[in-house]
C-alpha cells in the first residue's frame, strides 16, 4: 500500500501498524471491522447548458465491511440518523437472501519490496476530483494499482477525522504479512472473533481454534535432534535436551498464526457456501483442504526455522505471504459469489462466454495455491533437516569450544597452594622474611615497587613467605584494596623451558581477562599478558625461578601496569638484583628466636611433649641444622616422632657418618639437610619387623619420579605405590607428610588430595647411595605399566611399530583418562623407563593418534606435543618439529571451528605433506617412522558419509559409510536389519 511516509520509516511505521505489545488492537486488525459510509456512484444527472453540462455525483449510503477485501451494501432504509462512523469491530453479514446490490473491491496485501497492490488516499471532495455538489464531504480513494483491472471505489464520510480512520484501516489491513509477523511474532491467536459466521439455517455460531502445533513440534524436534544427529558427540546430548539450552541452538522463527487467522473466515464462510452454490461449495472444499495443509504443514515447520542465511527462512516466510495473500483474497471473492446473485450471474456468463465449465477460475486459482503450498512444504522439510544439520554441527563446535574454555579456565583459576601445617611466623617481628615481603609488596605507591625479588638458598624459606605473603593480600581488606585483580601464583622449576614458561604466562592471560588465551610463541604470549596487565592491579607471584630470561620476561609484562607488582622467588642474587627489579628482599638463614621458633612448632605440633627436653637438647638440634630452615622442620618432626634424645642423637650420627660416604659436600647447611633426611628415612618403619620397614623405604624411594614442583594426584600415589584403596593411600602419604618429607595438598574427601616434594628432598633421592640406576628405572616401568592396568590398557591392545632396526611394541597410551599428572610426565615416564621404553616415546611421536592427543593436551597448541619431543633428544628432533610446524599451521584457523575438525584437517595436511616427501627423513629411524605417521593419520580421518532428506522431517537417514566398486549396478533395495538400524543393499553386474 503506498502511503507518503519517507524510506526511513520502518514497514510498521509506513503501514500504521498497532505497537508490538498492543494485544487488543491486534485482535481488532485480525477481525472484520464495519462502519458507515457514502458511496460515491456514477453520475446520472446533468445540469446546465450545452456549455456548461457537468456531472452530478450522488451519494449513496452503505454499511462497509473489511475483511479479506472490502465489502458493501447498501442500507435497505435511511433515516435521518444515518451518519457516518469510523471503522469498529463488528462480523460480516450473515448469509442470508442474496442480495444483487452486494459489493466487493479485492484489497491484496502489498508483496514485500514489490509494487503496492493499491493506493489509498484522502482528500476533500471537489471538482478537482471530479465531484460535484459534494463540498464539506471527505472522500477515501481506493484505487488498484494498474493492470489488476478493478474501478477506484470511491467513497465518502461527513469529516476529515472518520475519512482518515477508515484509510489508516485500509493501510494496515494491506501491509505486507512479513511486516505483521515482524511484529506479532510473540502472539499466537488462537480464536478470532472476525472468523464467526452465522448460519442462517441455524442461527448458530461456529468458533474455530487455531491448532497450537508448535509445543508437539518442538519436543520432537528436540528428541530426533538429540538421538538422532549429536548423540555421537559426548556431553552434548544432555545439554540439547534441556529446552533453555536448545531454544538457544534453534530460536523460534516468526509465528505465522495470527496472519492464517483470516483464512479460517474463509473456512467457516463456504460451509453455508456449500448449499447455496455447486462450484462454491466445491472451491470451498478444496480452500478447507489447502487450509488444513498449511495448519499441520506449514505453520508448525515454519514457526521452528530460524531467520539465517542456513535455511532462507525469509525466502519461505515471504511465499508463505504471498500464499496466505492469495488465499484471502480467493476467500473474500468466495464471499462476494454466496452473496451476491450479480456475480455469480458474472461468473456464469464468463463461463458460457469462453465455453469453460463454470468456476474453472476459481479451481485453476486453487490448484496453483495447492502447489504452492505443496513446494513450500517440500521447502521448509529441506530447510528443517538442513538446520538440524547445522544445529548439531554449531552445538558440537559450541560444546567443544566451551569445553575448551572451560577447561582452560579451570586449569588456571586455581586457588593459592595451601599453606602447610605448623607454621611459625609473627608478623610484627621484621626481622622475618615475610614480613619485610608484605612490607614492600603492600605500599600504596605502585611504582615503587612494580617488582620485588626475593633470594637466599635452598630450603631458607623463600616460597613459604611468598605464600605467606599471597595469602594475607587475600584475605585481608588492605591487602584486596591494594590488588582488587587479586593474587596470582605462578610456579616455576629448575626444569622450565621455554614451552613451559610460555603455558603459564598464556594461563595467567587467560585466568586475567576470562578469555582462552593460545600463542605459538613466548613473545605473542608475553604481549597479550601486557594486554590485559594494562587495566589491572593484581599481585603476581612467581615462584622458584632460575633463568634471568624469565624473571625479564615477567618484569616486561609487568612494567607498564600502574597497579599490578610483581613478586618473584629466586636462589640466584644476580636474577633478584637485575634491571627493572625495585627492591630485593634476602631471605637468610634463621638464627636466636627464629630459628628455635621453627623447631618447636614442628617438634610440639598438636600438643606433643616429651620429658627429655631441655634448653640443651633444644639448642644441639638447632646448631646441628644449621640454621637451615628445611633441616628445623625435619628435625623437629623426627623429635615428634621419637623424643629429644633419640632424635638429636640419630641426627649427629647420620651427620658424623656422611663424610666418609661418597656424598658432594658443598656446604655445611646441605650437610646438616642431608642428615636430618636420612635420619628420618632411615626411621620409617622402625619398630615393625624388617619387611614392614623394607615396604616404608621402598615407598619412600619410589617418589623419584617427582619432579621439582610436580604435583602428584591420588591416582598416581596408586599406581605408584601399587595401592588401590584410598584410604590406604592416604595413610601413607600422611604418614610421609608427619616426617616432613612430602606436602601434601587438596582435600582427602573429594579425591583432590595431591603430593609434592620439595626440590633438595628431590635431591636426596637422585644420590647413587639412596638407590641404583636400575631400580629407578624399574620404578618408572612399574608406574607406567600399573597406569594402563588400572585403565585397561593391556597387551591385549598393543600394536607393533617399526623404529630404528627393531620392532617396539607401542600401547594405547592416548587413551589414558587425564588426571592432572600423567598427561604431562608420560613421556619422561618413559624415557626414565629405559631403552625400550625411549624407543617406545619416539614411536609414539610418529603416531597420529598420540599427536592429537598431546594437542588436546596442551588446550589446541602444539606445546606439549614440541616438549615431549625435547624430553628423548637423541633423535627427529628435526622430523619432528617439522611435524609440530605443519600441525600449527592446520590448527590456526580464522573460523574458530572446533578443534576435533582442526585436528581432521590437521591429519590430512600431514598425510599430504610427508606421504609424498619420503626423501625429506632425517636418519633411517626417522625414514621408518615416517610411513607410522602417515598411515596413522590417514586412518584418524574421517570417512564421509551420506546424509538422505526424505519426507520426514523428524528423521534423518544417514549411511555411515561409502564404498566403491567397479562393476555395474543392477538394483538396489533398503532394509531394516534386526537391531532397527537401516542397510542398503546394492546388486552388481559381477553377481556380488
Amino acid at each position: 500500500m503506498s502511503n507518503s511516509s519517507p524510506p526511513s520509516l520502518s514497514l510498521s511505521t509506513a503501514y500504521g501498524l498497532p505497537a508490538v505489545d498492543d494485544a487488543a488492537a491486534w485482535e481488532r486488525l485480525m477481525r472484520p471491522c464495519t462502519g458507515r459510509l457514502q458511496l460515491v456512484e456514477a453520475p446520472g444527472l446533468w445540469r446546465g447548458g450545452l456549455a456548461s453540462r457537468r456531472p452530478l455525483s450522488k451519494l449513496q449510503p452503505v454499511t462497509v465491511w473489511v475483511h479479506c477485501g472490502v465489502h458493501y451494501q447498501p442500507a435497505a432504509r435511511v433515516g435521518a440518523a444515518w451518519a457516518c462512523t469510523p471503522p469498529i469491530p463488528g462480523d460480516l453479514p450473515a448469509v442470508a437472501a442474496a442480495n444483487t446490490r452486494f459489493g466487493f473491491f479485492a484489497l491484496r496485501r502489498d508483496p514485500p519490496g514489490a509494487l503496492p497492490s493499491a493506493h489509498v488516499r484522502v482528500f476533500c471532495a471537489g471538482p478537482a476530483d471530479g465531484l460535484h455538489g459534494l463540498d464539506g464531504w471527505w472522500g477515501v480513494e481506493l484505487a488498484a494499482t494498474a493492470g489488476v483491472g478493478h474501478q477506484p471505489l470511491r467513497l465518502c464520510a461527513g469529516s476529515r477525522s472518520v475519512a482518515e480512520a477508515w484509510a489508516h484501516e485500509l493501510r494496515a489491513r494491506s501491509a505486507p504479512l512479513s511486516a505483521v509477523w515482524s511484529c506479532v511474532g510473540g502472539m499466537v491467536v488462537g480464536r478470532s472473533e472476525g472468523g464467526m459466521v452465522h448460519n442462517a439455517a441455524c442461527g448458530e455460531s461456529d468458533e474455530v481454534t487455531l491448532p497450537l502445533a508448535v509445543a508437539v513440534f518442538r519436543d520432537g524436534a528436540r528428541r530426533v535432534l538429540a538421538s538422532d544427529v549429536v548423540s555421537d558427540v559426548a556431553g552434548v546430548v544432555t545439554a540439547v535436551v534441556q529446552p533453555d539450552a536448545y531454544d538457544l541452538a534453534v530460536a523460534a522463527g516468526p509465528v505465522v498464526g495470527v496472519a492464517l487467522g483470516a483464512l479460517l473466515f474463509a473456512l467457516r464462510v463456504l460451509v453455508s457456501a456449500r448449499s447455496v452454490f455447486q462450484v462454491a461449495a466445491g472451491v470451498s472444499a478444496d480452500l478447507e483442504e489447502l487450509h488444513g495443509k498449511l495448519m499441520e504443514h506449514v505453520l508448525p515447520s515454519l514457526q521452528s526455522l530460524p531467520d539465517d542465511q542456513t535455511v532462507g527462512a525469509v525466502a519461505l516466510q515471504d511465499k508463505l505471504g504471498h500464499l496466505v495473500a492469495d488465499a484471502e483474497v480467493l476467500a473474500g471473492e468466495l464471499h462476494h459469489l454466496v452473496r451476491s446473485r450479480r456475480q455469480r450471474a458474472r461468473v456464469a456468463f464468463r463461463a458460457a462466454h469462453r465455453g469453460g465449465v463454470v468456476g474453472s477460475d476459481f479451481y485453476a486459482r486453487l490448484g496453483a495455491a495447492r502447489r504452492s503450498a505443496d513446494e513450500l512444504v517440500r521447502l521448509i522439510q529441506l530447510g528443517l533437516q538442513r538446520r538440524s544439520v547445522e544445529v548439531a554441527l554449531q552445538t558440537r563446535q559450541a560444546v567443544e569450544a566451551a569445553s575448551l574454555h572451560a577447561s582452560a579456565l579451570k586449569a588456571v583459576r586455581r586457588e593459592l597452594p595451601q599453606l602447610p601445617p605448623n607454621i611459625f611466623n609473627r608478623w610484627d617481628d621484621p626481622e622475618l622474611p615475610a614480613a619485610r615481603l608484605y612490607t614492600v609488596v603492600i605500599k600504596s605507591d605502585s611504582t615503587t615497587c612494580a617488582a620485588v625479588g626475593a633470594h637466599g638458598q635452598g630450603g631458607v624459606g623463600k616460597t613459604l613467605s611468598c605464600l605467606l605473603v599471597a595469602h594475607r593480600i587475600a584475605e585481608e581488606a588492605d591487602g584486596r584494596r591494594r590488588f582488587p585483580d587479586g593474587v596470582h601464583w605462578v610456579q616455576l622449576s629448575q626444569d622450565s623451558a621455554v614451552g613451559d614458561v610460555k603455558q603459564r604466562v598464556c594461563d595467567l592471560a587467560t585466568s586475567l581477562s576470562g578469555q582462552h588465551v593460545v600463542a605459538n610463541e613466548l613473545d605473542v604470549a608475553v604481549g597479550y599478558l601486557r594486554a590485559t596487565l594494562q587495566a589491572k592491579s593484581c599481585l603476581l607471584i612467581v615462584d622458584d625461578v632460575w633463568d634471568d630470561q624469565w624473571a625479564a620476561t615477567f618484569i616486561s609484562a609487568v612494567r607498564t601496569s600502574a597497579g599490578s607488582c610483581l613478586l618473584f622467588s629466586t636462589r640466584r642474587v644476580d636474577i633478584a638484583a637485575r634491571t627493572g627489579v625495585s627492591t630485593s628482599v634476602l631471605v637468610d638463614m634463621r638464627e636466636g628466636a627464629s630459628a628455635t621458633g621453627v623447631l618447636l612448632v614442628h617438634a610440639e605440633a598438636g600438643g606433643t611433649t616429651w620429658a627429655d627436653k631441655t634448653d640443651e637438647l633444644v639448642q644441639r638440634a638447632v646448631s646441628v641444622c644449621g640454621g637451615l630452615a628445611l633441616a628445623l622442620v625435619v628435625m623437629g618432626s623426627l623429635v615428634r616422632e621419637r623424643g629429644w634424645v633419640s632424635a638429636v642423637d640419630l641426627v649427629h650420627q647420620q651427620r658424623d657418618a656422611l663424610p666418609s660416604k661418597s656424598l658432594p659436600v658443598e656446604a655445611n647447611y646441605q650437610l646438616s639437610l642431608r642428615a636430618c633426611l636420612l635420619a628420618s628415612y632411615r626411621a620409617l618403619g622402625v619398630g615393625v619387623d624388617a619387611a614392614e620397614q623394607q615396604l616404608w623405604h621402598a615407598r619412600f624411594q619410589a617418589l623419584c619420579v617427582v619432579r621439582p614442583k610436580e604435583q602428584l594426584p591420588r591416582d598416581a600415589l596408586a599406581a605408584l605405590w601399587g595401592e588401590d584403596d584410598p584410604e590406604v593411600v592416604r595413610q601413607i602419604g600422611r604418614t610421609l607428610q608427619d616426617r616432613s618429607l612430602v606436602t601434601l595438598r587438596g582435600d582427602e574427601a573429594d579425591g583432590t588430595l595431591s603430593l609434592s616434594l620439595h626440590d633438595l628432598v628431590i635431591e636426596f633421592l637422585s644420590y647413587p647411595g639412596l638407590m641404583s640406576q636400575v631400580q629407578r628405572e624399574e620404578v618408572h616401568i612399574k608406574m607406567v605399566a600399573k597406569y594402563c592396568e588400572r585403565n585397561r590398557i593391556g597387551d591385549s591392545t598393543w600394536t607393533p611399530a617399526p623404529a630404528g632396526a627393531s620392532c617396539v611394541t607401542v600401547r594405547k597410551l592416548w587413551e589414558l583418562p587425564s588426571d592432572g599428572y600423567v598427561e604431562l610426565a608420560l613421556p619422561r615416564l618413559l624415557c626414565a623407563g629405559g631403552a625400550l621404553g625411549r624407543l617406545e616415546l619416539l614411536a609414539l611421536l610418529f603416531h597420529w593418534r598420540f599427536v592429537a592427543w598431546r594437542v588436546k593436551v596442551g588446550n589446541g597448541s602444539c606445546t606439549v606435543y614440541r616438549t615431549d619431543a625435547l624430553v628423548n633428544d637423541t633423535m627427529c628432533v628435526d622430523g619432528l618439529d617439522r611435524v609440530a610446524t605443519v600441525i600449527e599451521g592446520a590448527l590456526v584457523y580464522p573460523d574458530r571451528s572446533a578443534l576435533s575438525e582442526r585436528l581432521q584437517q590437521a591429519a590430512w595436511e600431514v598425510w599430504e605433506r610427508f606421504a609424498r616427501l619420503p626423501h625429506a627423513a632425517d636418519g633411517e629411524a626417522e625414514a621408518r617412522l615416517m610411513p607410522l605417521l602417515v598411515s596413522t593419520a590417514r586412518s584418524y580421518l574421517q570417512k564421509p558419509t551420506i546424509e538422505l532428506y526424505g519426507a520426514s522431517r523428524l528423521r534423518l537417514p544417514q549411511e555411515r559409510r561409502v564404498f566403491g566398486c567397479n562393476s555395474g549396478v543392477r538394483s538396489v533395495c533398503s532394509t531394516v536389519n534386526p537391531d532397527g538400524g537401516a542397510c542398503f543393499i546394492a546388486g552388481l553386474a559381477s553377481g556380488s
